[in-house]
């Protein structure tokens, strides 16, 4: 076998092509137009203008539509430039060999970049020429929204498994306590009338910014090192073709809204109010203005926010999202609807808390056994990493922040400062663990299951890998990372 190889010259319109589009690149002309029906010799006149921008030491992009993004088309460039110049960007590529291909664009080993729209964004080097093939083509136009949402993932993207979207959507719960909607962090920066810090034990009697937790050094690596890990484990957990569970997209429309039938003029003066945006934005107006008096004079804006104050922050956004009152109304009444089965959980919830909070006759409850096992092996070294861990178990049956804090911070606080732990690195050792096990109980997931007619069980398998592999982040974080940062 041997392939015939030789230098191609251009003919017919193609050098009279070549020779206008190179002058216009000269003359320093952002856009050209080449005109040419399937089969006119397009390639040949892209191939030369190329491999003069290459002589210039220059690099080039090529989009083409992925359809045609072919093998025939790949050997046609490779054979002219050489394998090790071109650098091809696609959607059937791994997320290994995308990686390795970003890299040798980035190192300017690859001068040469074809593949489809998202190539566009390569890091290319002295670029010289863009040439965008098929340019009335419509998959260069991206419709999609930048939402994380489950439903317009799969609206919008096909051959993705329901389950794992689903699944993927419910794993950013592993760092919901680390951020601004953890309750732990956020109730460490007030003190009760006491002047405690609440649920401590009266082991802290100063309040523990913001800095020092959510926006700590050691706290924001973690929430990275765990996004990335979490979001590579969802991307190869995906099913093969075959195994994909998919949904008619039918289900997932959004149901009609309702069209508002009565004239304006018809209207009660109550039903002008809930209708009135006027009213929305006063409010807004009113509650940004103290938002900004609050800010100003607190002089530190991490160190300012509490939990009272990121509730005021997002109810002002809702409101003025929503226009009107009446519509944010209506969409508290939605999600409530949706979240039925998990408020009618909460009340068993609440039982099971009280079973493992009311101590027996020797004075110690359940929770508490748990907790001062982990203490009572503990030393200043490991007891961020065993409070986390002893955290996860007691969310088992206390799956709720401020349940969690109410039952460990009096065990754990004092124990930590004994031990010479700060009070901020043991309250996110128990903010980290109350997140991390929610994996195993996904039931604010379960609205979003009910679309395909599908269980918890179908999810569980995903959660599992989620919750071992992001557990084993943040332990060795809170093992290593934290004892050197915090």
């Amino acid at each position: 076998m041997f392939k015939l190889h030789s230098d191609y010259k251009p003919t017919g319109d193609q050098p009279q092509a070549i020779e206008y589009l190179s002058k216009g690149i000269e003359e320093g002309k952002k856009f050209q137009t080449l005109l040419g029906v399937t089969g006119s010799g397009k390639t040949e006149v892209y191939l030369q203008l190329i491999d003069k921008a290459q002589k210039e030491g220059k690099s080039a992009i090529v989009l083409v539509p992925e359809i045609s993004l072919t093998p025939q088309m790949l050997d046609r460039f490779i054979s002219r430039f050489g394998k090790e110049t071109i650098a091809v960007l696609h959607s059937k590529l791994s997320i290994g060999e995308r990686h390795d291909e970003w890299e040798r664009i980035k190192e300017n080993k690859a001068k040469i970049v074809i593949g489809a729209r998202s190539a566009i964004f390569a890091p290319v080097k002295d670029l010289g020429i863009i040439i965008i093939d098929e340019e009335h083509d419509s998959s260069y136009k991206s419709e999609a929204s930048p939402k994380y949402d489950a439903k317009e993932v799969a609206k919008k993207i096909k051959g993705l498994d329901y389950r794992l979207i689903i699944a993927a959507a419910y794993s950013g719960f592993v760092i919901w306590h680390s951020g601004i909607s953890g309750s732990i962090p956020l109730g460490m920066t007030a003190l009760d009338v006491d002047g405690t810090v609440a649920n401590t034990g009266g082991a802290v009697t100063e309040i523990v910014p913001t800095s020092q937790t959510i926006f700590s050094a050691w706290n924001l690596i973690m929430v990275l090192a765990v996004v990335v890990v979490v979001a590579i484990v969802n991307a190869k957990m995906h099913p093969d073709a075959k195994d994909v569970v998919s949904i008619d997209p039918k289900l997932l429309e959004d149901a009609p809204e309702a069209v508002e039938t009565k004239a304006k003029k018809d209207r009660t003066p109550a039903e002008k109010l809930e209708n009135s945006m006027i009213l929305s934005y006063i409010v807004v107006v009113i509650g940004a203005v103290y938002l900004i008096y609050y800010f100003v004079n607190a002089g530190s804006i991490l160190n300012a926010l509490s939990l009272n104050i990121v509730n005021l922050i997002f109810l002002i956004l809702g409101i003025a999202f929503h226009k009107t009152p009446i519509g944010y109304v209506k969409a508290i009444m939605e999600s409530a609807e949706s979240a039925g089965g998990i408020i009618l959980q909460f009340p068993f919830y609440a039982g099971i808390q009280g079973m493992m909070v009311t101590a027996g006759s020797n004075g110690v409850s359940l929770a508490s056994a748990i907790s001062n096992g982990f203490v009572s092996i503990s030393t200043p070294r490991t007891f961020p990493v065993l409070c986390y861990l002893a955290a996860g178990i007691v969310n088992f049956f206390v799956p709720s922040g401020g349940g969690q804090w109410a039952v460990q911070g009096p065990i754990m606080m004092p124990a930590g400062l004994k031990l010479g732990v700060t009070p901020a690195v043991t309250a996110m050792g128990i903010a980290w663990g109350d997140a991390w096990t929610n994996m195993l109980q996904p039931f604010w997931a379960l609205p979003a299951l009910g679309i395909a007619g599908l269980g918890a069980r179908d999810i569980m398998g995903y959660c599992a890998i989620v919750l071992i592999a992001s557990g084993i982040v943040t332990a060795l974080g809170f093992l290593f990372l934290v004892p050197l940062l915090a």
